[in-house]
């Protein structure tokens, strides 16, 4: 019986295990979670912090800071071109709010940082329309006399110019409608074009971006793609892409072919959080200008003129430059200069974001789904996933720390067998804790995978899956030890032939109705005691089966015809006793007699024989008897007088 109910057990985890990873499968296919894995996935490209200006006196490296937030001491490698990303805050034009950087501030800042040895100058911002004014001819006479400039167009697709803007995340690459692009006078011999639109997700973050816009014909190529291509010495004509495999691939002047991946809508993920941790510079245009200022009178500049020299700058206001513990939101008309920088920094260093295939998404929330349900199913199996578990977190913490990677393993071989035995075998040990591990454990094996490879494991499904797989479990737990409680209860209370309450617990219950009834003098109780007629003689002639049969009849006719407050026990043999609680020996005669003549008119049928009896009752109300003896002896007289009476009849 014990091998059944575990067995029984077992297989409904695993069915709750089953059911739960082809829900979260399903949900994970419609896309219906999205939103909430993409908020998981925001933790993973949780944004770098930006230097101020003050802090870019100098060229020299900047360290690397772990998770925990503590230096590492580990060199970044060695790049491959050398160029630098930095975004430069340019004041807003006072045009009107939100209508993209000062002319003549942008002007001013692309004659000195050209002066000073940047490679590409990118005006990341819209430009103001023009005004006319002196500012105009500043701009145009930097843009088309300088090299390396580069300037921003926005390409609206069917989509958003039909006023959906509720659906603009849903681009799926048509191409455009209508376009914002740059003055036709700043278009000289050496200016390029790129765009720089960026669609929100469906939660309105940005996180991605369009590698290319079609436009009247053209294919207009992102703008930090763009300068990016230009400092590795790529060509356009080289450039290849392929929206059925994803891919966007360029060869740059060595020859070397480079592959960019894709999302399924052929967007960019850009990579907010870089996988060496190199902070993207960031100046102001305030500081460049004063130190432009000050070499003129040869005092030490505020800004080093070095930090600029063969490297990308990228112009926008403060506000789009930001880059904040979440991507910043796309403003209508615009889009935040930061996101061209990462863009371009990706591309430089081949650092890129990979979506997994839905295939393989959905075979890891099977695979998590399921490990789990086995480990609360089986409990060797729960060991090593606790093992498996705390070897994960060791790792982690390791790498926190800082450890070689040698020794890092070493500590997790040595550690994490006793440990994870330990922690199996302890008597605080639940499966709360386990599910808690479990969540963790994945959790660090997600982002590990993260920061070391840029792959990017669906985190929400497989964690949401793992909690519901152990709300479900500690409620079938509690439920089934419910249960168990009631068949205890059950055994301990009720007659096992007849399923009404046994002589024990009927005095405990009657004891209990005494006791109220001599707290509450108006409070009426009163007790019938009943004997089946020549119950002995059934059994001789027709067997004691009969006899079982006859009993089970008699408890059902009096639980139907009883109160429901009403309790009927089975006293011992054929003998049986109703408590009528609150209820006066006038209204219990009333029940007891209905029940008599139920009785009496009833044909029980036992192998196709049919069988008649009757019953005798002997009534008592409580009139301040002392004790349950007293009560019970005032109506066993009652029924004694039944009896002599010719049976079959109720006596007071």
């Amino acid at each position: 019986m014990v091998e059944n109910k575990k067995q029984y057990s077992g297989m409904f985890i695993v069915l709750i295990t089953i059911c739960v990873a082809i829900l979260f499968s399903l949900l994970s296919a419609s896309g219906m979670l999205d939103r909430f894995e993409f908020l998981a996935i925001d933790y993973q490209l949780a944004s770098i912090s930006i230097p101020p200006a003050s802090t870019l006196k100098s060229v020299k490296p900047l360290q690397n800071v772990s998770a925990a937030g503590a230096l590492n001491s580990k060199k970044v490698p060695e790049k491959k071109y050398k160029c630098d990303v930095i975004l430069i805050d340019m004041p807003e034009s006072t045009v009107g709010v939100g209508s993209g950087p000062n002319i003549k501030d942008c002007a001013i800042a692309t004659k000195i940082l050209k002066l000073w040895g940047a490679k590409s100058v990118v005006f990341a911002d819209p430009l103001p329309n023009p005004t006319g004014g002196e500012g105009d001819t500043e701009l145009i006479n930097a843009v088309t006399l300088s090299r390396g400039i580069y300037l921003p167009a926005l390409y609206l697709p069917a989509l958003y110019a039909t006023g959906n803007k509720s659906e603009i995340w849903k681009y799926t690459g048509e191409p455009a409608v209508w376009a914002k692009e740059p003055w036709p006078t700043l278009l000289g011999f050496t200016a390029k074009v790129g765009h720089v639109n960026a669609f929100p997700d469906i939660d309105g973050r940005l996180r991605q971006v369009p590698v290319m816009m079609q436009y009247e014909g053209r294919r207009i190529y992102q703008l930090g793609i763009i300068a990016a291509m230009d400092a590795m010495g790529a060509k356009e004509r080289g450039v290849e892409f392929d929206p059925v495999a994803h891919t966007f691939s360029l060869e740059t002047s060595s020859g070397e072919l480079i592959s960019v991946p894709l999302g399924k809508d052929n967007q960019l993920m850009i990579k907010w959080k870089l996988r060496n941790r190199e902070q993207i510079k960031r100046v102001s245009f305030r500081d460049i200008s004063e130190s432009y200022r000050m070499m003129q009178y040869g005092a030490r500049p505020i800004i080093d003129p070095q930090i600029f020299s063969g490297n990308i700058c990228i112009f926008g206001t403060a506000d789009s430059n930001s880059i904040s513990a979440r991507p910043p939101l796309v403003k209508e008309g615009r889009v935040t200069s930061a996101a061209c920088g990462l863009v371009a920094s990706s591309i430089l260093n081949e650092d890129f974001v990979y979506r997994m295939p839905k295939a393989l998404d959905i075979s890891i929330i099977l695979a998590v789904t399921l490990l789990f349900g086995m480990a609360l199913a089986n409990v060797n199996f729960l060991r090593l996933m606790i093992i498996v578990v705390v070897a994960i977190a060791l790792f982690s913490l390791s790498a926190v720390f800082n450890m070689p990677q040698n020794a890092a393993i070493i500590v997790v071989v040595l550690l994490a067998i006793p440990l994870g035995m330990f922690i199996a075998s302890s008597q605080v040990f639940s499966g709360l804790i386990f599910a808690a591990l479990s969540l963790v454990g994945y959790y660090l094996v997600s982002a590990g995978v993260f920061n070391s490879s840029g792959l990017i494991m669906p985190t929400f499904c497989p964690l949401a899956a793992v909690v519901t797989m152990f709300i479900l479990f500690y409620m079938y737990t509690r439920f089934k030890d419910y249960l168990g409680r009631s068949h205890l209860f059950n055994l301990a209370s009720k007659d096992g032939l007849t399923g009404l309450t046994n002589r024990r617990y009927l005095n405990m219950l009657l004891d209990a109705e005494l006791d109220s009834a001599a707290l509450d003098k108006t409070r009426k109780l009163s007790i019938v005691m009943c004997d089946i007629d020549n119950f002995k003689k059934l059994n001789d002639t027709h067997g004691h089966q009969a006899g079982d049969a006859i009993l089970k009849n008699f408890a059902k006719i009096m639980k139907l015809k009883c109160r429901q407050a009403d309790i009927v026990a089975r006293y011992g043999g054929e003998e049986f006793v109703i408590i009528f609680p609150g209820a006066a020996a006038k209204d219990a005669l009333k029940v007891a007699e209905s029940i008599r003549q139920a009785i009496a008119e009833e044909k029980f049928i036992f192998k196709g024989q049919a069988y008649s009896t009757s019953m005798s009752m002997g009534l008592a109300q409580y009139e301040n008897e002392k004790t349950k003896e007293d009560l019970f002896e005032k109506a066993d007289q009652a029924l004694y007088r039944a009896k002599e009476a010719g049976k079959n009849r109720v006596c007071l």
